[in-house]
């Protein structure tokens, strides 16, 4: 839904984007540049002014900002990117903070390229970008396809995490990674996340002090950190009866 208006929803689908202004009851296709749309994210409009800015990745068309709440959009696309670079080819996810100051965006790799083809960074809500790192080796197998996801530190921008097979953490935009745990396989779930993470969140009151509370979402449940902003952040599975399984090897 809008931040800012109520009954406008945006969605981004396998057939495009689209955005309704009745709560759902009936929408209309934005074509910004064709394809799947595999990530948006709409804040309050950067610079002041009614409405939102949109940022979406078309997952066949690239990267694309609107400043007018999804009616229009312009092409924010990297102009360095190179076709190794994946963007607009393969699957990417973005992250911006509410002001708009900080603007990720982390993009699938390909075989032989590790986990991410290229992950870049904008303080100009994508009008540029720097490449901070590509082809990057987080996590441990080739399949950001299926697990991608990145979150910004509410308070410390700069800090971004990205989930793969795993979490990986950066101080600097994107500059140097490392990962609080090693590739967790098994048996030891309780305290260290089940691979493949597909959603992070702040808790709604994070502070970077009081509250450090984050939460993951994984193929084996749900994680809370309750020390997020610290150096080597540690968690603690939080499924308490939630009824999901996953079965990996059989025997009669």
């Amino acid at each position: 839904p809008s931040p800012t208006t109520a009954g406008l929803v945006y969605a981004g689908t396998n057939a495009g984007f689209f955005r309704s202004t009745n709560s759902g009851t009936s929408w209309m296709e934005v074509d910004p540049g064709g394809g799947k749309a595999a990530d948006l994210i709409a804040i309050p409009r950067v610079g002041g002014g009614a409405g939102d800015t949109v940022f979406l990745y078309m997952q066949t068309g690239g990267v694309f900002r609107s400043d007018d709440s999804g009616q229009t959009f312009i092409s924010i696309t990297p102009s360095q990117a190179i076709s190794a670079d994946s963007v607009g080819t393969k699957r990417g996810v973005l992250g911006v903070t509410q002001n708009g100051a900080h603007l990720y965006m982390a993009v699938e790799g390909v075989t032989g390229q590790g986990s991410l083809a290229s992950f870049w960074y904008s303080t100009n809500q994508g009008t540029s970008w720097t490449r901070t790192h590509g082809p990057l080796s987080i996590g441990d197998n080739v399949q950001s396809w299926y697990n991608l996801c990145l979150a910004i530190d509410p308070v410390t921008p700069t800090r971004v995490w990205v989930g793969t097979t795993r979490i990986s953490l950066t101080n600097d935009s994107g500059v140097n990674f490392s990962s609080p745990y090693a590739y967790n396989f098994g048996p030891n779930y309780s305290t260290v996340p089940h691979p493949d993470v597909h959603t992070i969140v702040f808790d709604k009151d994070y502070n970077g002090t009081t509250n450090q509370r984050l939460y993951l979402a994984t193929d084996g449940g749900m994680y809370r950190s309750s020390n997020a902003a610290a150096g080597t952040p540690t968690f603690a599975s939080i499924n308490n009866r939630l009824g999901i399984t996953q079965f990996y090897f059989g025997a009669v």
